[in-house]
């Protein structure tokens, strides 16, 4: 199909790259080249008892759960998770019902979104989610 192609293709200059790419020298490969070392895909399987144990510690000690989740190679909400189910406490739990009709209270009473995080000890940004899912921004 390629030499049916040749020069009246559009992709003449691609072709021409596909064919060099083609008789590149294979030697730094077996017959079949292996693929990349197995990465299991269960977070039970990927970290051990030790290295489980290490990230509650380092979450304890202050390291925040997005520099945890890079430095092990999870998902924020997989580190969040892993800490809930050894009892870890978590610092920035979702709003509780009470929390979030305390803000929706405060809003409609004229109060800025800065000082409803700031009472409820939230972040802006957090108070923003909670006001937008609720329709109010």
């Amino acid at each position: 199909m390629v030499e049916l192609l040749g020069r009246y293709s559009n992709l003449f200059s691609q072709m021409t790259q596909v064919r060099a790419l083609l008789v590149l020298d294979r030697s730094s490969c077996s017959e079949r080249c292996e693929p990349d070392a197995f990465v299991p895909f269960r977070v039970e399987q990927r970290l051990g008892y030790e290295q489980v144990t290490q990230l509650v510690a380092d979450y304890e000690a202050g390291v925040t759960g997005w520099q945890l989740a890079t430095r092990y190679g999870l998902a924020r909400s997989t580190v969040i998770a892993l800490l809930k189910e050894r009892g870890a406490q978590v610092r920035y739990p979702r709003f509780s019902d009470a929390d979030t009709e305390r803000a929706i209270t405060l809003y409609r009473s004229g109060a800025r979104q800065i000082d409803i995080a700031r009472e409820l000890g939230r972040s802006k940004s957090a108070m923003w989610h909670v006001l937008h899912r609720a329709k109010l921004v």
